[in-house]
């Protein structure tokens, strides 16, 4: 099969019809596919499979969408907060944006963005979550730890959690925030993975990514993390102190809940995480691994137009997880064909334009623009520019989790800090640029 794969072939050359081609008898790779169909078949006709996950609509458009007042995304006593101060409101909503660009039943996604030298105070959330890093750089404290932070950071977040933000005077900071519902169904977790598209061997030579290949441009370094002292509330007024008498409350009531996942670690580094290939694919717990590792030739072809990895992960104690995030890249005109699985999935799309159909539909996307796709939903993507390879973050969740995380109150930890001279969001400033 590999000595099959012409990898000279332009893109000039190559017709789009190729890939719809589900019984193509030169297609060196039929069999594999064939075998996923069948599979698919069989698991959509199980009575026993877990049920089926709904289609979800697409957010589209979301960096040219208005911000959200933040008292619709941070769940504070706003009107205690705003007698207490006034100023220090008016000065945040000049220097902190954010945006529910997924406002899905099981997950939420807000786009976060903080002028250069700003500063989101000291607060708490309950849902359990993470922050990814996307752009600029700047410090966060999280439960008392301090962290450099650079595009490619995840910071876990354990519900209530007390984490402060801050931009570098020089750039300001672009984070995504995930929340997702915990102890969902993990049935899911094993179902299947179906690739069911044709001729996914057919790459343009322009398809080719170089081994030096950087997600984010370039390698960042290994977050530095120093413990610091919490602030303190001895000299504080009353309405903080109440806010972490409540914050105790909520703490305590959630027991071994509070830290739900022991065994991820609390900040990474994409840079420190290599791609996928073989051999991290044996150890891989991806729920689409085991069925990926049997396309032998195929799968090296696709790490030589792709690079995948893992980045997140939200490990249950006991085994199993709630949530699995990853980064994908795939080169300029690479195409990855039908396919399709029984566990939600959701795209975030931080390059574009790029083709991508769910379906039978076909959009063209952006950044920022995100997909999620429900049980055995076909899905697949195209780059369509010149030189531009298509990024996105890709993750999964156990679905139907404990929503109500996401109507817990939120405690703001700290007076509201004098904004340096200069830490205002221009009015048409965009998340992704």
């Amino acid at each position: 099969q590999a000595s099959q794969i012409n990898r000279s072939l332009d893109v000039t050359e190559i017709d789009p019809a190729i890939y719809f081609r589900k019984e193509d008898p030169t297609d060196p790779f039929a069999d594999f596919y064939q075998k996923f169909r069948d599979r698919r078949a069989a698991d959509m006709a199980n009575p026993s499979r877990p049920p089926d996950i709904a289609s979800f609509p697409p957010s589209l458009n979301t960096n040219d969408k208005p911000w959200d007042k933040l008292e619709n995304i941070f769940h504070f006593d706003w009107k205690k907060l705003r007698a207490q101060s006034p100023e220090g409101i008016a000065a945040l909503n000049k220097a902190v944006k954010a945006r529910l660009a997924l406002d899905h039943p099981d997950l939420k996604i807000v786009q976060l963005m903080i002028a250069d030298g700003g500063v989101l105070p000291t607060h708490a959330d309950g849902a359990p979550g993470l922050y990814q890093v996307v752009g600029g750089h700047g410090m966060i404290t999280n439960e008392g730890i301090r962290t450099e932070i650079t595009p490619g950071t995840t910071i876990k977040l354990d519900p209530y959690d007390a984490r402060r933000l801050e931009a570098s005077s020089d750039a300001l900071l672009r984070i995504l925030w995930f929340r997702w519902a915990p102890d969902g169904d993990q049935r899911y977790l094993s179902a299947g993975y179906y690739l069911t598209g044709a001729n996914q061997h057919i790459q343009p030579k322009q398809s080719m990514l170089p081994e030096t290949f950087q997600y984010w441009g370039k390698a960042h370094k290994k977050p530095r993390s120093v413990a610091v002292i919490g602030p303190s509330i001895l000299a504080e007024n009353d309405f903080l102190s109440n806010q972490y008498a409540a914050l105790a409350t909520m703490r305590n009531a959630l027991g071994k809940a509070r830290s739900p996942y022991p065994e991820t670690p609390a900040v990474l580094q994409e840079s420190e995480i290599g791609w996928l290939d073989m051999e991290t694919l044996k150890k891989a717990n991806f729920f689409w691994a085991k069925d990926v590792r049997a396309l032998g030739d195929l799968l090296v072809r696709w790490g030589e137009v792709m690079r995948y990895k893992g980045i997140f992960q939200a490990k249950r104690p006991g085994g199993g997880w709630d949530f699995n995030m990853s980064q994908m890249a795939w080169g300029p005109y690479a195409r990855y064909v039908e396919h399709s699985h029984s566990i939600p999935e959701f795209y975030y799309m931080m390059s574009g334009p790029v083709e991508h159909w769910v379906g039978e539909h076909k959009y063209i996307v952006h950044p920022g623009d995100i997909f999620v796709t429900g049980s055995f939903e076909p899905h697949q993507s195209r780059g369509i520019v010149d030189g531009m390879p298509f990024r996105n973050i890709s993750g999964s969740w156990a679905p139907n989790g404990d929503r109500s995380v996401f109507t817990k109150p939120a405690f703001i930890l700290e007076s509201l800090p004098e904004q340096v001279v200069g830490a205002v969001l221009k009015a048409d400033e965009k998340f992704h640029p």
